[in-house]
């Protein structure tokens, strides 16, 4: 990118212009998220301020942050997008340096999608009959007998885990966990598993994408 500096009554107002085969943003393009497809954005400039126009392909409302960068700018917009509808943020920029300028999202969260609304039927037809009800089946009833005693996890095969060990590595050594917890948060899967040890106490091991960032101690 190509940089000239114009001196105006005492203002200095840099702009710029893009070599032949340079590649960047382009005015009036769509970009797609890269987490999430149905998520849009479209840079626009009127007279070297900054527009960022955000389209929304997902049935639910959309909220989200993202990080706008680019040589002279670095700053976070919170954007509300209604279902399969647009909004537009306007980034306080000197101008738009597209050669450098990206969006990263930093957190997306999106509502259920609203009901549909109800049918309408048209004049003189009239509404289906319900079938009469029957009388609902007797809920089934299953005995649970618990055992007699939780399966233990020796000491010395959870002193063996280490920090960045493969889920499946962990799971070979200690055998299936007494339960577990997955949440989705951020990009990374997060899983908890918990191990029965000695004397009824738990022992805690967390994973991030497979791999282990955390042993607790039995307690």
């Amino acid at each position: 990118m190509k940089l000239r500096t114009l001196h105006l009554a005492g203002v200095v107002v840099a702009s710029a212009s893009f070599s032949a085969g340079q590649t960047g943003p382009q005015i009036g393009a769509w970009i797609s998220d890269a987490q999430h497809p149905e998520l849009q954005h479209q840079f626009r400039c009127d007279r070297g301020a900054l527009t960022i126009l955000w389209r929304n392909g997902y049935a639910g409302a959309v909220t989200l942050r993202a990080a706008v960068v680019s040589s002279t700018y670095d700053g976070l917009e919170d954007v509300q997008i209604p279902p399969g509808g647009k909004a537009e943020s306007k980034p306080d920029t000197l101008y738009c340096s597209l050669g450098s300028l990206r969006v990263t999202t930093k957190k997306f969260s999106m509502a259920a999608p609203p009901s549909p609304p109800p049918q309408q039927l048209a004049s003189g037809v009239k509404p289906p009959v319900p079938a009469p009800e029957e009388a609902a089946p007797a809920p089934l009833v299953l005995k649970f007998d618990p055992p007699e005693k939780l399966p233990e996890t020796p000491l010395d095969a959870l002193a063996a885990i280490t920090v960045g060990m493969k889920q499946e590595d962990v799971a070979q050594k200690l055998g299936p966990p007494l339960s577990k917890v997955s949440i989705p948060e951020d990009g990374q899967l997060i899983e908890t598993y918990r191990y029965n040890t000695v004397d009824g106490k738990i022992s805690i091991v967390r994973f991030s994408n497979g791999a282990v960032t955390e042993i607790l101690p039995p307690q």
